[in-house]
Parts: structure tokens; C-alpha cells; sequence
């Protein structure tokens, strides 16, 4: 006599609970990675908006203050050189000086400019975001 032994699995629930359990930890890691990936771009916007709040007042700074004085400077140099009053050194420097100081003003808008484009990119990609109501745009769940 031969005897056959064979595992029907109609009611094998050991297999079925383990791919519920996998596809539940994976949809969970899904989420949470989406979680970060908001956090993060969320983060970076309010670190980019205050380097651009820092850069505006330096701009306004310079526009207002620096560069009149140093454009000041110069032309007094100039003025006192013209009478025979000061020296051509001090003309130079003065005009170096003015010179930097506009180096300065346009790597501040340079830098501006990049500040914005971030902004404009951290604004678009969660334009995607916004879309699914569990969050608000303050990255917190609702």
C-alpha cells in the first residue's frame, strides 16, 4: 500500500498574513518617506525665504547707505587731488574701494536671484503636495 500525502491550502491563512503584513509595511514606509520628503522640502524653504530676507536687507543696506558713502569717498579723494590737496594713491584706493563695494552689491544680487529660483522650485514641487488634503502646507498632518 502507498500512502499520498498532500497539503490543500484552502484555509492557509499563514501565507495570506504575511504578504497583508509585508504590503501594510510597505505602504507604511511609503508614507513615511513621503513624510520626510515634505519635512524636508518644507525646511528648506524656510531656511531659503530667510537667506532671502537676510539679502534683502543687505541690498537695502547697501543701496541706501554703503554705496552713496563709499561713491562719497571717492569723489572727495578725487576733489582733494584735483586741489593738490591729497595724493594719487588715495584716489586709487578710494576707487578700488568703490569698485569692490559694487563687486559686493552684485554678488548680494546674484545671490538674491538664486535664492529665488529656490523658492520658486521648493513653491512648484509642493504645488503636488498641496493637492492631497491630509496636509496642509505647513507640513503638518491635519
Amino acid at each position: 500500500s502507498v500512502g499520498v500525502t498532500v497539503n490543500m491550502p484552502l484555509f492557509s491563512s499563514t501565507k495570506q498574513d504575511k504578504e497583508v503584513e509585508a504590503a501594510i509595511a510597505s505602504q507604511e514606509k511609503t508614507r513615511t518617506d513621503r513624510s520626510l520628503r515634505i519635512k524636508q522640502m518644507i525646511a528648506a524653504f524656510h531656511s531659503a525665504r530667510s537667506q532671502l530676507e537676510r539679502l534683502d536687507q543687505r541690498q537695502k543696506l547697501f543701496q541706501n547707505k554703503l554705496l552713496p558713502q563709499v561713491r562719497q569717498q571717492a569723489e572727495a579723494a578725487l576733489n582733494a587731488y584735483e586741489s593738490d590737496n591729497g595724493n594719487f594713491t588715495e584716489v586709487v584706493r578710494s576707487r578700488i574701494g568703490e569698485l569692490n563695494a559694487q563687486i559686493e552689491y552684485l554678488e548680494i544680487n546674484v545671490a538674491r536671484q538664486k535664492q529665488i529660483a529656490q523658492l520658486n522650485y521648493l513653491l512648484t514641487s509642493t504645488e503636488s503636495v498641496d493637492s492631497d488634503p491630509s496636509i496642509s502646507t505647513s507640513g503638518v498632518k491635519q
